[in-house]
Formats: C-alpha cells, structure tokens, sequence
C-alpha cells in the first residue's frame, strides 16, 4: 500500500532532515508533504532543498495560523492514503501501526 505523509511544521529546522529521512527509510510512503505553518526560522530554505533533493517530497507553506491549518493544506494536496504524521513521535512506530492496520483488512 502507497500511502501519503503530512508532516506539519512550525521553526523544525532543528528536526525536519531527521524526521523526513526517517519516513524515507519506510516502505509504502509514495509522497511526502512538508506543512509549514509560517514558520520563522530557516525550515523553508531547508524543506525546499529536501524537495529538490527528492522528488517525492513537497513542500507548502501557508501564514502562521497554527498546527491544523498546515494540515489543511496538506489534506488539499493529497493523493494518495493518508498518515498524519506529527514531529513529537517517532516516526518508525507510527509507521509500523499504519501498516499494521491496514493489512489486516
């Protein structure tokens, strides 16, 4: 099963490159959008270069308006199933959990 990844952001400069190599190490992910919620720091230039460097990835960006408007315009350019993926976890057992509920059907 392909799946997409949202991962919304706000000033994750410091954990972006982590989070989006770990995703990338998972099977099963055809797409990676980047979610920034406006945010201050250099999360921008660095989620533009993750995307030049995969073509996988996109990045989008909306004004700071909190964590469930980077969301939303995540959900406006799916196209694929869907994981919501937030930076606090570890991405390797929320990873696990999807697949696991999804081939059991």
């Amino acid at each position: 099963m392909e799946i997409s990844v949202i991962v919304p952001m706000y000033n994750s400069e410091s954990t972006i490159k982590a989070c989006v190599e770990s995703i990338l190490q998972q099977q099963g992910v055809a797409e990676i959008l980047l979610c920034d919620d406006g945010s201050t720091d250099n999360t921008a230039q660095l989620c533009q270069h993750l995307a030049t460097l995969y073509p996988c990835i996109q990045y989008l960006s909306c004004p700071h308006q909190g964590p469930s408007a980077a969301r939303n315009i995540g959900l406006q350019k799916v196209s694929l199933f869907l994981s919501l993926i937030q930076m606090i976890r570890l991405i390797n057992t929320c990873m696990k959990k999807c697949r696991n509920n999804f081939t059991r059907t």
